[in-house]
Protein backbone atom coordinates (compact mmCIF):
# COMPACT_ATOMS: atom_id res chain seq x y z
CA UNK A 1 0.00 0.00 0.00
CA UNK A 2 2.96 2.57 0.87
CA UNK A 3 4.64 2.15 -2.64
CA UNK A 4 1.24 2.47 -4.58
CA UNK A 5 1.09 5.74 -2.61
CA UNK A 6 4.68 6.77 -3.04
CA UNK A 7 4.13 6.24 -7.02
CA UNK A 8 0.60 8.15 -6.91
CA UNK A 9 3.02 11.17 -5.17
CA UNK A 10 4.72 10.89 -7.40
CA UNK A 11 2.73 10.84 -10.74
CA UNK A 12 1.45 14.01 -8.86
CA UNK A 13 4.36 15.83 -9.05
CA UNK A 14 5.88 14.16 -12.02
CA UNK A 15 5.36 17.53 -13.89
CA UNK A 16 7.01 19.64 -11.06
CA UNK A 17 10.06 17.06 -11.14
CA UNK A 18 10.36 17.57 -14.48
CA UNK A 19 10.29 21.42 -14.49
CA UNK A 20 12.71 21.17 -11.55
CA UNK A 21 15.06 19.15 -13.79
CA UNK A 22 14.72 21.39 -16.95
CA UNK A 23 16.17 24.59 -14.34
CA UNK A 24 18.99 22.53 -13.49
CA UNK A 25 19.32 19.81 -15.86
CA UNK A 26 21.54 16.61 -15.32
CA UNK A 27 23.64 16.72 -18.06
CA UNK A 28 25.58 19.79 -19.92
CA UNK A 29 23.17 19.58 -23.32
CA UNK A 30 25.65 22.56 -25.15
CA UNK A 31 22.50 21.94 -27.91
CA UNK A 32 19.79 23.20 -25.92
CA UNK A 33 21.77 25.96 -24.46
CA UNK A 34 22.32 27.38 -28.26
CA UNK A 35 19.24 26.90 -28.97
CA UNK A 36 17.64 28.80 -25.73
CA UNK A 37 20.34 31.51 -26.52
CA UNK A 38 19.47 32.01 -30.69
CA UNK A 39 15.60 31.82 -30.09
CA UNK A 40 15.90 34.43 -27.68
CA UNK A 41 18.20 36.35 -29.40
CA UNK A 42 16.14 35.97 -32.81
CA UNK A 43 12.41 36.95 -30.77
CA UNK A 44 14.42 40.34 -29.62
CA UNK A 45 15.72 41.24 -32.80
CA UNK A 46 19.23 40.74 -32.18
CA UNK A 47 21.67 39.23 -34.24
CA UNK A 48 23.81 36.63 -32.92
CA UNK A 49 27.22 36.95 -34.26
CA UNK A 50 29.34 34.33 -31.96
CA UNK A 51 28.65 32.07 -29.13
CA UNK A 52 31.30 29.74 -27.24
CA UNK A 53 31.14 27.61 -24.30
CA UNK A 54 33.14 26.08 -21.96
CA UNK A 55 32.82 24.22 -18.70
CA UNK A 56 34.64 24.30 -15.18
CA UNK A 57 37.15 21.51 -14.29
CA UNK A 58 36.05 20.66 -11.24
CA UNK A 59 34.44 17.45 -11.34
CA UNK A 60 34.07 16.89 -7.51
CA UNK A 61 30.91 19.34 -7.20
CA UNK A 62 27.73 18.29 -7.92
CA UNK A 63 26.71 21.41 -9.49
CA UNK A 64 28.43 22.03 -12.52
CA UNK A 65 28.97 25.71 -14.47
CA UNK A 66 29.08 25.72 -18.29
CA UNK A 67 30.45 29.48 -19.18
CA UNK A 68 28.79 30.63 -22.32
CA UNK A 69 30.21 34.21 -24.12
CA UNK A 70 27.93 35.59 -27.08
CA UNK A 71 28.73 38.21 -29.57
CA UNK A 72 25.32 40.33 -30.31
CA UNK A 73 24.63 43.42 -32.95
CA UNK A 74 21.63 45.01 -31.97
CA UNK A 75 19.72 48.02 -29.98
CA UNK A 76 19.68 49.27 -26.64
CA UNK A 77 16.14 48.48 -26.46
CA UNK A 78 16.73 44.65 -27.62
CA UNK A 79 19.23 43.77 -25.14
CA UNK A 80 17.01 44.63 -22.37
CA UNK A 81 14.13 42.49 -23.87
CA UNK A 82 16.92 39.76 -24.46
CA UNK A 83 17.87 39.98 -20.92
CA UNK A 84 14.46 39.90 -19.20
CA UNK A 85 13.81 36.61 -21.78
CA UNK A 86 16.88 35.17 -20.09
CA UNK A 87 16.04 35.86 -16.70
CA UNK A 88 12.78 34.28 -17.23
CA UNK A 89 13.47 31.81 -19.35
CA UNK A 90 13.38 28.19 -17.67
CA UNK A 91 16.79 26.88 -17.65
CA UNK A 92 19.15 28.62 -14.94
CA UNK A 93 21.31 31.24 -16.62
CA UNK A 94 23.21 33.99 -15.06
CA UNK A 95 24.54 36.88 -16.55
CA UNK A 96 28.02 37.82 -15.34
CA UNK A 97 29.38 40.33 -17.40
CA UNK A 98 28.09 42.42 -20.14
CA UNK A 99 30.51 45.18 -22.38
CA UNK A 100 28.90 47.31 -25.66
CA UNK A 101 30.64 49.67 -27.84
CA UNK A 102 29.23 51.25 -31.15
CA UNK A 103 28.62 49.12 -33.98
CA UNK A 104 30.21 50.57 -37.22
CA UNK A 105 28.61 53.96 -38.21
CA UNK A 106 25.19 53.76 -37.21
CA UNK A 107 24.42 55.13 -34.21
CA UNK A 108 21.47 52.96 -32.98
CA UNK A 109 23.39 49.45 -33.33
CA UNK A 110 25.26 48.38 -30.88
CA UNK A 111 28.01 45.31 -30.11
CA UNK A 112 27.28 43.43 -27.19
CA UNK A 113 29.56 41.08 -25.33
CA UNK A 114 27.71 38.62 -22.50
CA UNK A 115 29.35 36.31 -20.41
CA UNK A 116 26.89 34.02 -18.51
CA UNK A 117 26.83 30.78 -16.67
CA UNK A 118 24.50 28.09 -17.34
CA UNK A 119 24.66 25.02 -14.96
CA UNK A 120 23.86 21.03 -14.84
CA UNK A 121 24.08 18.58 -11.64
CA UNK A 122 26.98 16.00 -11.57
CA UNK A 123 25.41 13.09 -11.75
CA UNK A 124 27.22 9.58 -11.79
Amino acid sequence: KKINDLIGQYKERSADVTRISSVVPNKKNAAEIISTVEAVSQQTGLQLVEISMGESNSQQQELQKVFIELGLVGSYQSLTTFLDLIENNLRLIDVVEINSSQAGTSISALNFRIKANAYYLNVE
